[in-house]
């Protein structure tokens, strides 16, 4: 990997390189380094690559706290913009600022232990921009506002992950000619 980096040109800067070795939870912590030009590159609990926050258990809570904040942070957005504007600019705001950051990510930490807190946050603002009360039915409001809640956001975020990329997987028609279906 490193004569790769060389072969074209690239370095690595030791300042910003992390490494992490993902273990499962019942493995004793073990201080994880390497040496690379002389230079000591300690391992990492806790990363944040491509903007989603991980840890070396692959659980997902230190995300969720990042989530939180920000999404708690627009629904106090919303709730401010209620009085001053109408509902087609506080659902503007709602798609460019709640929903992608509540989607950014999702087939990743969606199915986590979790993301049940995130879970309430939509409903949350869906009142806030309905002006209804914390103790209305969000159904029939997610319907009025043709937003989808988050666990139909996180199936059609799979499902959408998965009809783009059939071709890596396997189909039982392609292994054998039983109908398995029945």
């Amino acid at each position: 990997m490193i004569e790769w980096f060389s072969a074209n040109s690239l370095a690595l800067n030791m300042e910003k390189t992390n490494i992490m070795k993902f273990t499962t939870n019942y493995r004793q912590s073990e201080v994880f380094q390497i040496i690379h030009q002389n230079k000591i590159v300690m391992g990492v609990n806790n990363i944040k690559f491509l903007g989603l926050e991980l840890d070396k258990h692959v659980r997902w809570k230190n995300h969720i706290q990042k989530l939180l904040s920000k999404l708690s942070s627009t629904c106090y957005l919303a709730r401010r913009m209620y009085a001053r504007c109408n509902l087609n600019t506080i659902k503007m705001t709602y798609f460019a600022y709640f929903h992608a950051i509540m989607e950014y990510g999702i087939i990743f930490w969606g199915n986590s232990v979790g993301s049940k807190i995130i879970f309430q946050k939509p409903k949350r603002i869906v009142r806030i921009m309905t002006g209804t009360t914390a103790r209305t039915s969000c159904r029939p409001l997610f319907q009025e506002l043709q937003i989808l809640t988050l666990a139909s956001q996180y199936i059609f975020s799979l499902t959408r992950f998965l009809s783009s990329n059939l071709k890596i997987y396997k189909f039982n028609t392609s292994i054998h000619n039983l109908n398995t279906r029945h």
